[in-house]
This record gives structure tokens, sequence and C-alpha cells, in this order.
């Protein structure tokens, strides 16, 4: 059984009595989507299935699968999410102690329910979740309506798969210019091993939030910033609003050809960006965050996340309704290097 195809990885989640639902695009992208945890947890082309997310080494067989989700804790199942900032706040609940970092459960796993339609598939989520820093409590549902990507490459014979995201935060307080702020908080994990390109507008300065980063493995140009990333340690860094153009791509060798992942979205430099270091908590604007982690419990894997402007207390903003698109790409090194030149190299000529 090959657990890194979606049919597989399906069938696999479902003997655990992890329900799944498959959403296809008439272009042959094949979407698995797993209630438990809100993920899309297989995303793959019509030219195979192969899974491009990364998922936890322990859904690669029946008995793996079923011991890894009798354990009492969080499962980092993999695949792309939707979580809540600020990270300080809803994560560290005895903040400014941080000894202890914790998912709430009504945030992930959730309790997400599944509507579908031959051309889309929503799910949603309703949670109270508490700030640590001020002690409030706030009530919010999310829902996210997946639908069709029009491939953005006209380049023949690769593989594509791609969809759109439509994600709605909604405060639900009676008094909801009071309640907050939180913004939503996009995660999506990809196999170590790659390189994560990020576009930017002028020289970056990127914010290292833990861990350390190797001068070797970052990479800062006028209009590119470029991470490798490694199979060891843990590490993050942020880039603020202004720096980015609002699209990011990971690329990682793939049984002799390469995959080429992109997330395109919308960045509003005038939005309140409210995910802030750790270590200083009114330093806001970071609209793009690569994280890389290696630990028994969670696995070895990287992240491109994004977030979207707060809603909520002195934003101005009771909801948001935040879209992306997110691209896969697989084909020969070649191919994969044109594709980067067309959707990740800015031109600044004027």
């Amino acid at each position: 059984m090959n657990a890194k195809q979606v049919k597989y990885l399906a069938e696999i989640l479902e003997h655990c009595g992890k329900k799944t639902v498959e959403q296809r695009f008439p272009d042959g992208t094949v979407l698995l989507i797993m209630p438990y945890g809100g993920r899309i947890i297989g995303f793959g082309s019509a030219g195979g299935e192969q899974n491009v997310f990364w998922t936890h080494p322990a859904l690669s067989s029946h008995a793996s699968a079923e011991q890894f989700y009798a354990q009492n804790q969080w499962h980092n199942s993999g695949g792309d999410r939707t979580w809540l900032a600020p990270e300080i706040d809803i994560f560290f609940p005895q903040y400014p102690d941080m000894k202890v970092y914790a998912q709430p459960a009504q945030l992930d796993p959730g309790n997400f329910s599944i509507t579908q339609t031959e051309t889309s598939l929503s799910f949603s989520n309703t949670c109270s979740i508490k700030l640590s820093r001020s002690q409030q409590v706030v009530h919010a549902a999310v829902t996210k309506i997946l639908t069709a990507a029009q491939n953005p490459s006209p380049l023949q014979g690769v593989d594509y798969a791609g969809y759109t995201t439509s994600t709605t935060l909604e405060i639900l307080d009676p008094d909801k210019d009071n309640s907050g702020p939180v913004g939503l908080w996009h995660l999506m994990q990809l196999p170590c091993g790659g390189q994560m390109l990020v576009p930017t507008y002028r020289k970056a300065n990127p914010l290292v939030v833990f861990g350390e980063i190797s001068d070797s493995d970052l990479s800062v140009s006028d209009n590119l910033c470029r991470y490798y990333v490694s199979h060891e340690n843990s590490c993050k860094f942020s880039l603020a609003a202004a720096e980015i153009t609002g699209r990011a791509g990971y690329v990682f060798d793939d049984q002799g050809r390469q995959t080429l992942v992109v997330r395109n979205f919308f960045v509003n430099p005038s939005g309140l960006y409210i995910d802030v270091p750790f270590n200083d908590t009114q330093r806001t604007g970071f609209a793009f965050q690569v994280c890389k982690i290696n630990n028994e419990q969670w696995g070895s894997f990287c992240e491109m996340e994004y977030h979207a402007p707060a809603v909520g207390a002195g934003t101005g903003q009771l909801q948001c309704t935040d879209v992306c698109q997110t691209w896969a790409f697989r084909g020969s090194p070649g191919q994969i290097q044109t594709i980067i030149n067309m959707l990740l190299t800015p031109s600044m000529r004027l």
C-alpha cells in the first residue's frame, strides 16, 4: 500500500475511524478532506494522485495510524489547516510563562461540519477561544469553501493540481466591537529537504521567532527570500506585510522529478496583522512565516504560513473573508524552473 497516494491515505484514515470526504475538480485535482482537525489532508493531480502535502509518518499503515490516534495528545496529521492568531494568546495559555504550548481542542480537532456539491466543498467550525493576555473568551466561526483554481501556467507536460480557498472568520459575541482581536492563520505542511521561495518588493528583513537559522540556509536578495529547509532542528521566521508580494513557493525533489507548490494570497499592508514576536508583543505587521519542526511527537516537516488582517476590537471589522489559490506542479527540474521564473520572480522594471 502506497500511503503517499491520496486514495490509500483515505483508506487508512477510514480504517481508524477518521471520516474523509473526497472532492474532485474537472481538471483532475483531487482533494481529501478530514473533518477531524479541519484539514485538507490529501492534495493530488490526475497524474498518479501523489499527495503533495506532508502527512505524519504514522499514517503510512493501519497499525501505526491506529496507535497514533489512540494517543492522548494533539494529533498533527499534516496537510493544510487554518488556526487563529495571535499565537501567544491562543497557544500559550499561561503566557508570559511559555513552558506550556497547547492546541485548543475546540479549534483543533474542533467540530467541523461538511457541505459538498459537485463544484465545491465547505467545512465550518464554531469555537470559543480564551486569549491569555486579556483573559477574554472570544466566540468565533470559521468557514472554508474549496473550489477549483485554473492552471496559471501554460507549460505543457507538467502535472497540475490546484484549488481556491475562501475562508470567512466571524466573531459571534454580542459586543463584537470589544471582542478580540483575532485573525485567520493558514498553515500548509510540506516535506523537509526543499527550498522555500518568497518574492519580496525589497530586500527583506526576516525576524527569527524561535530557534537558530544558519546563514548558509537563508539567502536574502533584493527581491527574493530563499530558505533551504534541512531535516535538522526547529526554527521559525516571519516577514512583514509591506515586504512580501502575496505569493510564495516551495520546491522539492520527488522521485527523480520536482514538485513545486505555490500559494497565491492577498496582502494588505494597511491591515492589522496581529501575530507578534514572543519577546516583543507590541511589534505587529507580520503576514508570512516559515516554520520548520523536527521532533518525535509532531514529526519532521516545514510549514508555509500566512496571516489575514484581524477582525474584532480596534480593527473596524466584525468579519472577514480571505481568498487564496494553491497550485501544485510536478515535472522535470527544467520545467519546474520555468514555472518558478514565471510565477515567483517579480519584475521591478519601470
